[in-house]
């Protein structure tokens, strides 16, 4: 990043920090935990969030209780229904999941990474890993945390004319990642990252300087009207492994400039 970017972002993290240490020293009850499309490892990732809010001031009891009894809570309200979730908590009608600890979390949170055993539904897991390991009953995705393949929704502009200079096309659609870049028949260009829904780009002049004839006009002036078969760019988004792809193809007209007599 530029540096003033790279300030920036720094700037605004530490903010972060302390909305949370603030929301929570209010009263408030941080959830942790969510879903991992890239950037994240199931399981890992947790212990590491909990190690974040403990270096944006919460106790270490705080960060423990976000992984578990305060998202609990949530559960138990859903559907307006008070109930136990089963979850959260050791007492008597949860599921038996527990994670058996090496060393006190409370000491230190990053101890929540030493673990002894855990048990699942009232039985200790093999965690040892040999030929006949397996997590899964039933077939996983390829790749854990890969990128999605992503889809594009529409372009703007959808219409150019040749000759038009460099300007600038807005993507939308979904399963952009940072790293999604987008291609012009096949040619990858410098790609910013918007959002998960939106990506912007740059057309060079040079792609759109000519119109190729319109195959279904004779030759002639009526060439210069293009009513049918104007020249079109395929845009694609394309997301690197793991996983990942190339979208749909969305096709960008370029239609022929019209021409006086005098031309």
């Amino acid at each position: 990043l530029p540096a003033q970017d790279f300030r920036e972002f720094k700037d605004g993290y530490r903010k972060v920090q302390q909305f949370v240490r603030r929301f929570v020293q209010a009263g408030g009850k941080i959830h942790s935990g969510t879903d991992a499309p890239s950037g994240g490892t199931p399981g890992l990732s947790l212990h590491h969030e909990m190690e974040v809010l403990v270096e944006a001031g919460l106790q270490p009891m705080q960060a423990l209780q976000a992984s578990t009894s305060w998202p609990a809570e949530m559960l138990a309200g859903r559907g307006g229904v008070l109930r136990n979730p089963g979850v959260g908590s050791i007492k008597e009608g949860n599921f038996a999941d527990l994670v058996i600890l090496k060393a006190n979390p409370l000491e230190d949170i990053g101890n929540s990474k030493k673990i002894e055993r855990v048990m699942k539904g009232g039985k200790f897991v093999d965690r040892r890993y040999h030929p006949d390991y397996f997590t899964f009953v039933s077939p996983p995705r390829s790749i854990s945390g890969a990128t999605p393949v992503p889809e594009i929704s529409s372009i703007s502009p959808h219409l150019v004319t040749e000759g038009d200079p460099e300007f600038t096309m807005v993507i939308e659609g979904v399963g952009f990642v940072g790293t999604s870049v987008v291609r012009v028949d096949g040619i990858t260009l410098s790609t910013r990252f918007e959002g998960p829904g939106r990506l912007r780009v740059k057309i060079p002049a040079d792609l759109v300087e000519s119109a190729s004839p319109n195959r279904f006009s004779r030759s002639g002036p009526a060439q210069n009207l293009g009513a049918l078969g104007d020249r079109t760019l395929s845009i694609e988004v394309y997301n690197p492994p793991p996983e990942g792809g190339i979208s749909n193809s969305v096709s960008l007209i370029v239609s022929p400039r019209w021409k006086s007599k005098a031309e």
